[in-house]
């Protein structure tokens, strides 16, 4: 065994023998794959998955890991035999309302450069004429298939094996040594080998390889059955393995593919059955097959009655043989990748199927050499997780959730109801008083919209023709958003942004280091607050953030909940250098209540002995005040386009701050208002949402942001990539779009045509209150950006017209947040 490599990828299954064969395609020879079991049929998920691939998938990223996957192992052979058959595949309406959603899936997949077709159910039974005539419809896509799994882990790996990657068959890894927060080696039961990196792609045992490095792989592996028939005597003499497309049959909780005079099918109906990853046994002690846990499964019978209803001709054969085969379910459904935050040099490539496996495998070797990948991986990133939801009690819960969520119909403002209640603002029980509808991110209860507004729709149902939505756009949703985002303009409003990550930026260096990372001047005076964007090298938007000036050596940086523990990540990695400056995650400690709205100023001033005039407290500034006896934070900043402030307030002190303004903002119509007349009040003023909006794949030029480079300024990540695309200029650029009629309610990611052509896509979306009227984004051609331009957004299947706007649409001149 070698005593030293650059890189230990742990688990020879198709996602690690995927990044070996990519790592050593980028010239990276230096690698050592460990597994367990035999090589290449290891006895994980990858030997026993049966293969499906449905590359259509909500999320864009997942989407576009499943297309190239597709694409990846459609040219690999083994011993001259392909190891992917594109069947093409059929998604099964069984009623009206899977047949709707089906018609809303085709949008964002064409968004994401599928081609899928909705057909009915005679074409679908010429495609597979088993099927009953019972079904609603379908959805075909052409380019879906079947994988071996085990055929491409081998083809992967011995290409890698070729090109120079090193293979240990048979080895158990024992433990992961680490000192000062760094990979130093990986022990086995042939002995250590020394390495910098360490990548676990150990599928269902991903929990316990993390476990060594103290790190939380926060996934459920979860038995799953799988059955195949006797042969149909409709299937006499087929010698192909698979002619058929594949199906999926989420009304029955059931997919399907044939195999040869038989067919196979597997079953997600069934209760959850977790599997802890420490009952997992080892190749060794397993007999060769440890991610199949129960032989002739209990639930096989029931599953295939419910297949029987799709395919009666089943009813003529037997069940030869089932099992229950281990995946892995995570509390989003996404999968975990990337570098951690507690061990410098830990790699997660994990919760990854054979669908996307070739996508996945390809980005994280991206990702180690060259520190950015060509897909975004907020979705997946392994820091996306709170510390809450590290924690097994919560993920747990949540993995079981979502195997049971699958096979229902999801909308995407939908909310998961296992692990709540976990993170409570200090604000939560004033806001539960006013019935607080909450919403839950990063572990936080987020209040969406309050019951106790609906009082405020009598004021505005005659003059809005919004109250009324269809019975899409009004699930997770009410009127009295709307209620909420106009009281905020005419009068005022208290919004809880307690959960945004902060974090405080301290020393000698903290000026310099800022500047190094960011494209705006940072060297402002003290109590003033700059906006700027995060680069990679290639001048993709890392993150947005704000920043306040506190002291001379003193920074506080405001960045987004969800993906706020990705930001602290790349602020601590690109610090090393700087050696007096310390990077502190705060946003435990307070809560920020924010003040916006005309009355404002008037509610303050009654509150606190502080200047509050437009002339001593401008527009984005910060400092010190105090309301009562309280000493708050207090930054004149508005992410809704008003009058205002964010008041942060150490959490022992948040009650009494609430219930100070809450009582000087009577006299003006002072309310409460949720996470979605903030957000409504946002996409009126054009401020873009990072994730959505904004990302890696996006740079400042493109996105409208270029008010925030400075190229003036000192050397910042990205910015001689920066340079390069300003000299040559963009070919896209996010616009505004307007939809003239109310009922024109939209979700995201639909597609945007001109003329029957795909021309971009929607990233964020709302309703405009204010204006009345639908606005969305969307990156377009330049030739199609010009203000006035027609356009159309598919939704559903049918065609709403759009027209570019300028944008803000709200107060254009941003007079109101200055006064």
């Amino acid at each position: 065994m070698k005593k030293q490599t650059k890189i230990v990828i742990i688990g020879g299954g198709i996602v690690g023998c995927g990044i070996a064969f990519h790592l050593s395609k980028l010239g990276c020879k230096d690698i050592v794959v460990i597994e367990q079991g035999p090589l290449f049929d290891t006895g994980g998920s990858s030997s026993h998955a049966p293969g499906l691939m449905f590359q259509s998938n909500p999320s864009k990223t997942m989407t576009e890991f499943a297309k190239y996957s597709v694409n990846l192992y459609k040219d690999l052979q083994l011993n001259g035999n392909p190891v992917f058959n594109q069947t093409g595949s059929l998604e099964i309406a069984w009623t009206d309302d899977r047949l709707k959603d089906l018609k809303r899936k085709i949008g964002f997949s064409k968004s994401w450069g599928l081609n899928p077709t909705l057909i009915t159910k005679e074409d679908a039974r010429k495609k597979i004429p088993i099927l009953t005539n019972r079904i609603k419809g379908a959805l075909y896509m052409s380019t879906d298939g079947v994988a071996n799994g085990v055929g491409v882990t081998k083809s992967l790996g011995q290409i890698a094996q070729n090109l120079g990657a090193t293979f240990y068959g048979n080895t158990m890894v024992t433990g992961i040594k680490i000192s000062n927060g760094k990979i130093q080696a990986v022990s086995t039961d042939q002995g250590d080998i020394k390495t910098d990196i360490v990548v676990s792609a150990a599928g269902i045992w991903g929990p316990l390889i993390g476990k060594m490095a103290g790190v939380s792989i926060p996934l459920v592996p979860m038995e799953h059955l799988y059955a195949e028939t006797t042969p149909l005597p409709e299937l006499n003499g087929e010698i192909s393995e698979i002619s058929h497309p594949i199906m999926r049959h989420q009304d029955g909780g059931l997919y399907f593919r044939q195999r040869g005079e038989c067919y196979g099918f597997g079953d997600t109906y069934h209760e959850p059955i977790p599997i802890d990853p420490e009952n997992i046994l080892n190749h060794k002690d397993s007999g060769g097959t440890p991610a199949i846990s129960t032989l002739n499964h209990p639930d096989a019978p029931a599953a295939f009655e419910r297949a029987i209803e799709l395919i009666p001709s089943l009813k003529n054969v037997k069940i030869s043989h089932s099992f229950g085969g281990m995946f892995s379910f995570t509390p989003d459904a996404m999968p975990i990748l990337g570098e951690s935050d507690k061990v410098n040099g830990f790699w997660s490539a994990e919760a990854v199927w054979v669908t996307h496996a070739g996508g996945v495998s390809k980005v994280i070797a991206e990702s180690i050499l060259n520190n950015s990948s060509s897909i975004d991986l907020r979705e997946c990133d392994i820091n996306r997780f709170h510390t809450v939801e590290r924690k097994k009690s919560f993920y747990h819960q949540r993995g079981i959730e979502q195997y049971k969520e699958g096979v229902y119909i999801h909308h995407p403002l939908d909310q998961m109801n296992s692990s709540r209640n976990i993170k409570l603002n200090p604000f939560y029980e004033n806001e539960k008083a006013l019935n607080a509808v909450f919403f839950e991110s990063a572990g936080w209860e987020i209040p969406q919209w309050y019951d106790t507004n609906k009082k405020l729709l009598k004021k505005s149902s005659k003059k809005h023709t919004w109250i009324n939505r269809n019975f899409w756009a009004a699930r997770n949703w009410s009127p009295i958003v709307g209620a909420e985002h106009l009281i905020a303009r005419e009068k005022a409003a208290i919004f809880d942004l307690t959960s945004i990550t902060k974090i405080d930026v301290q020393g000698y260096d903290a000026l310099s280091f800022l500047q190094s990372i960011s494209t705006n001047q940072m060297d402002q005076p003290i109590g003033r607050v700059t906006y700027t964007t995060l680069l990679n090298e290639k001048g993709g938007i890392i993150s947005d953030l704000t920043v306040t000036r506190l002291d001379i050596n003193h920074f506080m940086v405001m960045t987004s909940t969800r993906y706020g523990y990705q930001d602290l990540k790349w602020l601590r990695d690109h610090s090393s250098k700087n050696k007096d400056l310390t990077i502190k995650d705060v946003t435990n400690d307070f809560g920020c209540l924010c003040l916006w709205g005309p009355e404002s100023r008037n509610i303050i001033k009654s509150i606190s002995n502080d200047d509050f005039s437009n002339e001593s407290f401008k527009y984005r500034d910060a400092r010190y005040v105090k309301i009562g006896k309280i000493s708050v934070l207090a930054i004149r900043l508005s992410y809704v386009g008003e009058l205002g402030w964010e008041l942060y307030v150490p959490n022992q002190y948040g009650h009494l701050l609430w219930e100070k303004i809450w009582k000087a903002g009577i006299p003006y119509g002072l309310i409460a208002a949720g996470l979605g007349a903030f957000t409504s009040m946002r996409i009126e003023k054009g401020y873009r949402l990072w994730g959505t909006d904004i990302h890696t794949e996006y740079n400042p030029f493109e996105a409208g942001l270029e008010f925030v480079v400075r190229l003036k300024k000192g050397d910042f990540i990205g910015k001689n990539s920066i340079i390069n695309i300003k000299k040559n200029g963009i070919e896209q650029k996010l616009c505004c779009l307007t939809l003239e009629d109310p009922q024109s309610v939209i979700m995201g990611s639909e597609p945007v045509m001109f003329k029957n052509k795909i021309i971009g896509f929607i990233t964020s979306t709302d309703y405009g209150y204010s204006v009345n009227k639908g606005i969305a984004y969307a990156y377009l051609p330049l030739k199609y950006s010009k203000s006035g331009t027609k356009l159309k957004i598919m939704y559903f299947e049918k065609m709403f017209d759009a027209i570019v706007a300028e944008e803000p649409l709200y107060d254009p001149k941003g007079r109101k947040m200055r006064i």
